[in-house]
């Protein structure tokens, strides 16, 4: 399953694209199925974002960061448009494989141990808390690092293109709600 929206523009084409993995896409589909519902239309989670980039006029350049389970998305808006989006298989899974091997819990417990009590810090902050929760934050650091990495890439990659930095980044999903993730 695809999403595809193009733009003839005098010297160049926009073009707007997202593909689905098959097995995802049938698994979604089979749902329906299942269920007795065929959907006549089928969209993207790119395509509803953007249309509300356009719907809402946002100017930005802003950055919607949707740290789910298993996937991360990150989606930057300029003038109204998404003008890149990315995927990274780092996300909130990847904290409860990290917490349930460290502590030797499992899968489920580390789950519920991240939504009720984890947590980031800032390097100022990691002076002012025990060593045990200085611990746990360094191996969170750890644990989100691939996607902090990846985050500093797709936004450095916007600045070259565009000459602009974005400065506001929204996140979104379930790991958002982890305390200090804004600040980290």
């Amino acid at each position: 399953h695809y999403f595809c929206q193009m733009e003839k523009l005098p010297k160049s084409t926009k073009v707007l694209a997202n593909i689905a993995k098959k097995s995802h896409f049938l698994e979604y589909y089979n749902r329906f199925n299942n269920r007795g519902i065929l959907p006549m239309y089928l969209t993207s989670e790119l395509s509803c974002v953007h249309a509300h980039a356009q719907n809402r006029n946002i100017k930005g350049p802003v950055a919607i960061l949707d740290i789910g389970h298993t996937t991360s998305k990150c989606y930057i808006i300029y003038n109204g448009e998404v003008v890149e989006h990315h995927f990274s298989y780092c996300a909130g899974s990847t904290i409860d494989e990290v917490i349930s091997e460290t502590y030797n819990i499992d899968r489920k417990e580390a789950a519920i141990y991240k939504h009720d009590n984890c947590f980031f810090l800032t390097e100022s902050q990691y002076d002012e808390v025990s060593e045990d929760q200085k611990a746990f934050a360094l191996l969170m650091k750890k644990a989100m690092n691939p996607l902090t990495l990846e985050l500093k890439r797709w936004l450095l990659g916007f600045r070259i293109k565009f000459g602009l930095q974005v400065e506001t980044i929204f996140l979104t999903g379930g790991t958002s709600n982890i305390h200090n993730i804004g600040n980290f």
